[in-house]
């Protein structure tokens, strides 16, 4: 077990090592959680380790997922989002509105093409178009999607979505003409976040923070077992109630306490890794498939928000970064409110923040709606 997960602690760290150390264009194309993923399967597929270490991965899935939760939402401070104007809010809703309709759209149309788990594929990809890939290993989790369909998942948000903010960085000097087809005034919100969240690094208090996450892990699932019913299994109440708890802990000194997001995202990979180490490159007959049906999401997606602006006289930049906000999260948001005022890069920032709020709570919704269809 100790080399196992030594193993995966490496695999976890050398992609992102890599990437900081050489600045290789490689890693814009193919981003690091995907190789990470994929070198974690080169690893299941050789049959190194035996499969005495299944149960240890099930048992480290369950209580790492809610620990991860937990260090990655202990910064989504609401008084913050709270600044957003309304017409930023519009506009964010109207994306998450949009979202949700074009996978239901498109799932509809095309889920004669695959077989398996297709509607758990699709939720966790809106749990990931909505808010990040917290929220896609949390509603993959809560829908019991396996290590192998995750894989689809994780190929179609980074080959579609890197397609996705290119398309939109290069409209950006196009926003006069689509301000004036919508009507919009062409005057973009600045958020202005003047309060300091970090106080100076103490490894006591980032033990204290990572014991407490996993107390409520442990708390979560037990809780989970209370609410079990045919409609939500013990899977998903465990993620909602970690998710719900940690909201409420976000608004108390605790979202102060520097690197627990570090640590969340540290931990965010080494998950990546050992759902890959699961999983098998024979599932992955179906992907061209998947990347059309990903591209269509997005073009319907892309439909909806036009006709969204056409409605509430919206503004590209709104609906635009609005947008990346839920595809590409804290990653890409801030970079294209950046692309058209450096002072609207805390727009970017805290609609991404957004996102990872309802992007578990969406895409559990959205798969739910997917398996009446």
């Amino acid at each position: 077990m100790i080399s196992y997960v030594v193993t995966l602690t490496f695999i976890a760290w050398l992609p992102y090592y890599l990437e900081r150390r050489t600045k290789l264009r490689f890693f814009e194309v193919i981003p690091s959680i995907v190789i990470v993923y994929f070198l974690a399967m080169l690893l299941g597929n050789s049959n190194i380790f035996s499969s005495e270490i299944k149960p240890i991965q099930a048992s480290l899935k369950s209580y790492l997922l809610p620990l991860m939760i937990f260090l990655l939402l202990l910064k989504a401070d609401l008084n913050i989002i709270l600044q957003l104007k309304q017409r930023l809010l519009i506009a964010f809703f109207s994306a998450t509105l949009s979202i949700i309709l074009s996978f239901i759209t498109v799932f509809y149309l095309t889920q004669n093409w695959f077989e398996g788990n297709v509607s758990g594929v699709f939720a966790a990809l809106a749990g990931s178009w909505m808010g990040g890939t917290v929220n896609m290993l949390s509603v993959a989790t809560a829908l019991n999607v396996s290590d192998s369909e995750l894989g689809y998942t994780l190929l179609i948000d980074s080959i579609d979505y890197a397609l996705w903010v290119m398309f939109l960085l290069s409209i950006v000097k196009a926003s006069h003409l689509f301000n004036r087809f919508t009507k919009s005034e062409n005057s973009l919100e600045i958020v202005s976040v003047t309060q300091n969240y970090h106080l100076p690094f103490s490894f006591v208090k980032l033990i204290a923070v990572l014991v407490m996450g996993l107390i409520l892990s442990y708390l979560s699932r037990e809780v989970s077992i209370l609410f079990n019913t045919n409609l939500l299994g013990s899977s998903a109440w465990t993620i909602l109630v970690i998710t719900t708890i940690t909201l409420i802990l976000a608004q108390t000194p605790l979202k102060k306490i520097d690197g627990v997001q570090q640590s969340g995202i540290a931990l965010l990979s080494f998950l990546v890794a050992l759902i890959g180490s699961q999983a098998s490159f024979s599932h992955f007959t179906s992907l061209p498939l998947y990347i059309i049906a990903g591209l269509l999401i997005l073009l319907f997606h892309a439909v909806f928000m036009v006709i969204a602006a056409k409605i509430f006289r919206l503004d590209l930049f709104s609906s635009a970064v609005a947008s990346l906000s839920h595809i590409g999260g804290i990653a890409s948001a801030p970079i294209l409110a950046a692309s058209y005022s450096k002072d609207l890069i805390p727009v970017g920032v805290v609609m991404a923040t957004l996102g990872y709020i309802i992007g578990t709570f969406g895409g559990i919704i959205v798969g739910k709606i997917l398996m009446l269809l």
